[in-house]
């Protein structure tokens, strides 16, 4: 995933997973807003997601950082499930009454395992605000759309196919805001001339570049920039060229 980023049928992944036997949950760690996700509500009984980088506006992330869950209802009323349980998630009118047995929450409250973190939260509601004056995730993806498709555009019209292959699906309703670029020179070297020409790429050794436009902020004219230097860097590598860039 983290290399090709594609977008998967969901009811399928779940059919198959419930064919056998197995109880289907996904992860939204990547799709927060590379892609809108209808949650997957009518299939799958959980949905994780943590406020990752792509929510970056104000949000702290990593470890220790805010997560959200979603739990279908067809889960969350099964109260004997197996399951990571914590004090939080005691039916609160019985949570401080010491005596009483295990008795969760329905739904997603059930799994909470300790209260919610407080300037986290004040955080990602204030990220969450700035995708609603942008015009929503609806607006942002549509965006995020067309900048994608621009870059994988000037990508085929800058370079050529023995400098570099994209990985991610071509197809936009496949894929989110990222293309991962698999390079044909060093994708390290080619990192470091980026970076003394004033653009940051991530890099996922030994040859995969991730290039990701963010709808929020990021402009057609930003992306036209960013592929001419990363062209520039690609052919400095290419070169052998080691002397210092000029910025």
């Amino acid at each position: 995933v983290l290399f090709v980023v594609s977008f998967f049928c969901c009811f399928c992944v779940w059919w198959c997973g419930c064919g056998l036997g197995c109880l289907c949950g996904c992860g939204g760690v990547c799709v927060c807003v590379c892609v809108c996700v209808c949650a997957c509500v009518y299939v799958y009984v959980y949905v994780c997601a943590r406020a990752h980088s792509y929510l970056n506006i104000f949000i702290p992330k990593g470890p220790g950082a805010i997560a959200g869950c979603f739990v279908h209802e067809r889960l969350g009323k099964h109260k004997h499930l197996p399951q990571f349980a914590g004090w939080f998630g005691q039916n609160i009118e019985t949570r401080f009454d010491m005596c009483q047995p295990w008795d969760p929450e329905e739904g997603a409250g059930g799994f909470k395992l300790s209260n919610t973190p407080v300037m986290p939260t004040a955080l990602l509601a204030a990220s969450l605000s700035v995708f609603d004056k942008a015009g929503g995730m609806a607006a942002v993806r549509r965006k995020s759309e067309l900048l994608t498709a621009y870059a994988e555009l000037l990508l085929h019209l800058e370079l050529t196919p023995q400098e570099f292959t994209i990985l991610t699906p071509a197809d936009i309703t496949a894929r989110g805001a990222q293309l991962s670029v698999l390079m044909k020179v060093d994708a390290g070297t080619v990192s470091k001339h980026l970076l003394k020409l004033g653009a940051i790429c991530d890099v996922r050794k030994p040859d995969v570049m991730r290039i990701a436009p963010v709808a929020l902020y990021n402009s057609f004219e930003d992306v036209l920039v960013f592929i001419r230097l990363f062209k520039e860097a690609v052919h400095l590598t290419a070169n052998n060229n080691t002397k210092e860039v000029s910025i």
